[in-house]
């Protein structure tokens, strides 16, 4: 039930999903016990159905009774505690409550640098996800820090071209045209259409997709000439 419940929530079968969660997580404290593994992961599965339900406060719910139920079982540097974690400082972050959803991301990121080391992959993935905690709180500078390492650390990994590379750039340029850096978000802007010629072609869905992204980022800050220029530099490139 738990795998269909993530099907389903992939296919955007939201209710259905959020149905199959819940008679997973009965299932498995009916068989097992709360703090059992599965139980855990059933919990922690159903706050993230809730979450893209836009069901906060129960998504929230079920987020704190798995991440308390991860660390009285498995203690605090656990990879599913830290997952646990991670999930819950996102829930925290859509539900606008971004000092607690701050806090969180840096549990996590102590918690896996503390594991796996600063270089591990998933290292990386929870310095990519406070980073956006910190933006939309409007803490640019320590954003703009963070995401700089992301971006160091992906393209040394998977090199420039590379859809997390280039998700890592479209991050970081983001940022910096909030914080009005723009000339800095340009040369990214560059970077990214450049990008698209090595690895993947103009179409492809990675490459046009963090394009577009930037643009809307250009648009939301007010950025007409900027937005209009990118605009017509993506769609020369896609013909």
């Amino acid at each position: 039930m738990g795998n269909l419940a993530k099907i389903l929530k992939k296919a955007g079968k939201l209710l259905e999903a959020e149905q199959s969660g819940q008679k997973a997580l009965k299932a498995c404290i009916e068989t097992f016990s709360s703090s059992h593994p599965l139980t855990i992961s059933a919990m922690g599965n159903l706050a993230k159905i809730l979450k893209k339900a836009g069901k906060l406060p129960e998504a929230e719910q079920f987020g704190q009774q798995a991440l308390k139920a991860q660390t009285e079982t498995f203690g605090s540097i656990y990879p599913a505690t830290i997952w646990a974690i991670g999930n819950l400082a996102k829930i925290l972050k859509k539900a606008g409550k971004l000092p607690e959803a701050e806090q969180l991301g840096q549990q996590a990121l102590e918690a896996q640098t503390k594991a796996f080391g600063s270089c591990h992959p998933n290292t990386i993935k929870c310095m990519g996800n406070l980073a956006t905690i910190l933006r939309d709180a409007r803490k640019l500078q320590e954003a703009e820090h963070l995401q700089q390492q992301v971006l160091k650390a992906r393209t040394e990994a998977f090199g420039r071209s590379h859809p997390e590379t280039l998700k890592a750039i479209r991050n970081l340029a983001t940022t910096l045209i909030e914080a009005k850096k723009l000339e800095q978000a340009e040369d990214f802007q560059q970077q990214l259409l450049k990008a698209r010629t090595k690895v993947f072609c103009s179409s492809q869905p990675d490459s046009t997709g963090v394009m577009k992204n930037l643009v809307s980022a250009f648009r939301k800050a007010g950025e007409l000439p900027q937005t209009e220029a990118f605009e017509q530099q993506v769609s020369k490139a896609q013909q």
